[in-house]
């Protein structure tokens, strides 16, 4: 897949209510990590120039932080019984607290020129990601205590020091390795075969002592934060088609450096 065929997808995601769908063909579901992979795409068109993308990321943010307190997702229609219905008509939302990648990926897009609210205040806790990453990295590399207790964490302290503007530690630098969103926030150009789009009724991972291909790690709504050393060996049938977000903010962050 290239760049077009992945912008193409992604334009599709979005439906006429500016409803966002992480599955291609476009379908509502539970998905709640919108404000966090649309923030960042928010982000990334502004930097690209992406006009149509950056009009479809902005209103689908606005009415995402419009439809009700602690939205994760809206839709036309309520998904599942604990749906509420919205103060715009017509819509229900998706309510659980953000962690925070969503309002890292909401701050991103405003850092570079979205005309989006944002109501959350994380410069602190993005300093503290971003002061103590090199840290961090030397706890994520004991084996058992990183990866019971660290591991869940790194995408939050590398999205930390993407906003706060600051490359991660030393000790991180392995992980930008195949992985050209996590490149871009240490400042290296690279370039990757498109990852994997599909997941499969039977797929396992299996996890070596090496770094894997971005191209053959568990597909999902944002690739970059799988495991690098776990391979994903699909079997079965297709069960689920993720819209290619991931790849195109890569791809628009790599294009700028």
């Amino acid at each position: 897949m290239d760049a077009q065929t992945a912008r193409n997808d992604i334009i599709s995601a979005f439906n006429d209510y500016y409803c966002y769908s992480n599955e291609l063909p476009f379908r509502y579901n539970d998905f709640i990590d919108g404000m966090a992979w649309v923030g960042l795409l928010c982000g990334a068109c502004h930097i690209a120039g992406d006009n149509e993308l950056i009009k479809r990321t902005e209103i689908y943010l606005r009415t995402l932080l419009s439809v009700g307190a602690d939205a994760r997702n809206f839709a036309p229609i309520q998904v599942k019984p604990d749906w509420k219905k919205s103060k715009i008509g017509g819509l229900y939302y998706r309510e659980k607290p953000q962690s925070f990648a969503g309002p890292a990926g909401l701050l991103f897009a405003k850092q570079n020129g979205a005309d989006v609210p944002n109501p959350f205040n994380i410069k602190d806790k993005a300093e503290f990601f971003a002061r103590y990453s090199n840290i961090y990295g030397y706890l994520l590399r004991i084996p058992w205590f990183g990866k019971k207790y660290m591991r869940q964490h790194l995408n939050s302290i590398m999205l930390g020091c993407l906003v706060n503007g600051k490359k991660p530690g030393g000790s991180l630098e392995w992980l930008c390795e195949s992985n050209p969103f996590y490149a871009y926030i240490g400042g290296i150009k690279q370039e990757v075969e498109y990852p994997p789009d599909t997941k499969y009724s039977d797929g396992e991972e299996i996890e070596h002592d090496e770094i894997q291909p971005i191209g053959i790690r568990e597909p999902s709504s944002w690739i970059w934060k799988q495991w690098p050393t776990k391979e994903y060996r699909h079997s079965g049938i297709p069960v689920k088609k993720y819209t290619p977000t991931a790849y195109l903010v890569a791809h628009y962050l790599q294009e700028s450096i």
